[in-house]
């Protein structure tokens, strides 16, 4: 019998997350024997991959840098006809997959659409941090994100037969490539489906490194995705000061509102970093790939 679905997880740096990964997945209401597990390691600094993975959970590595190569290789090596992508600092729901399933079943010409599930994001313990309050109020607000007609891969699925069609994500970017994917499926005609009971919980970041190293890496992905002869547009976008973003930010009303004081003035010191990576970037350095 082929599996029904490949969990794809690429793993950089972050393999103490593993072992609640699985135990999520282990837990799922879904019938294990119809789905397998495929970590692939993207050249981690310090590899401590968990001694006993459990019969459908398989580890693989990717020497090339970049979370979409990694993607690309579980996409090579899976055996199922659908594959979900989610990343190693997420805890799925135990009625992950089972929604997926269902919201699959629920729709015709299913092979030619992505399904993007709810991520949120929380935090480590009873009382978060300044950073982990702005990743919080931030978010990734899937729902949002489908109707600008891209999804994050933190939670994401499509067939096998549609990820080939496309040639994979492109393994050049080191973010962003979840929105390249979707942009360039849809001028193929594929629509994307947001699936509210699909759910996973996102670590959210603790400290300024973390929170300023994600914002260098997408940062980054924004600019080497321009065409070389529209990259000011990203470097004036980036000098420009943030006040959508702050708008945003101060509308979450789901949130305190001292939360959202909080995040704002993360945001500002966020806007700084993106300043300096953009401009080391245009002086011919290497993106940030963490």
């Amino acid at each position: 019998m082929q599996l029904k679905y490949s969990i794809i997880v690429p793993v950089y740096n972050q393999w103490e997350y593993i072992p609640d990964l699985l135990e999520c997945i282990k837990n799922q209401t879904f019938d294990q024997e119809q789905f397998e597990v495929l970590l692939v390691d993207n050249g981690s600094d310090i590899l401590s991959v968990p001694k006993f993975l459990g019969a459908n959970v398989r580890f693989l590595q990717c020497k090339q840098p970049g979370s979409y190569n990694a993607r690309n290789i579980g996409i090579f090596a899976s055996n199922a006809r659908w594959l979900v992508f989610t990343d190693a600092d997420c805890l799925p729901d135990k009625n992950w997959l089972a929604s997926l399933d269902q919201g699959i079943a629920n729709l015709s010409l299913s092979e030619s659409t992505i399904f993007a599930g709810h991520v949120e994001t929380v935090p480590s313990g009873k009382f978060p941090s300044l950073y982990e309050i702005y990743d919080i109020v931030k978010g990734i607000p899937q729902h949002k994100y489908v109707k600008k007609g891209y999804a994050a891969t933190a939670n994401f699925a499509c067939s096998r037969e549609l990820a080939n069609n496309l040639g994979g994500f492109d393994g050049k970017l080191y973010s962003g490539g979840d929105h390249e994917f979707c942009k360039r499926a849809q001028h193929k005609g594929v629509r994307l489906k947001y699936l509210p009971n699909m759910r996973v919980s996102h670590r959210a970041r603790v400290n300024a490194s973390e929170v300023f190293t994600k914002a260098r890496r997408l940062k980054g992905g924004q600019f080497m995705q321009a065409k070389r002869g529209t990259r000011w547009i990203t470097v004036l976008r980036t000098l420009s000061p943030p006040i959508f973003a702050v708008k945003d930010l101060m509308l979450s009303i789901e949130h305190p509102y001292s939360f959202r004081i909080k995040a704002v003035l993360v945001l500002v010191l966020v806007w700084f970093v993106e300043i300096w990576e953009v401009l080391r970037i245009s002086f011919f350095m290497s993106p940030e790939r963490r």
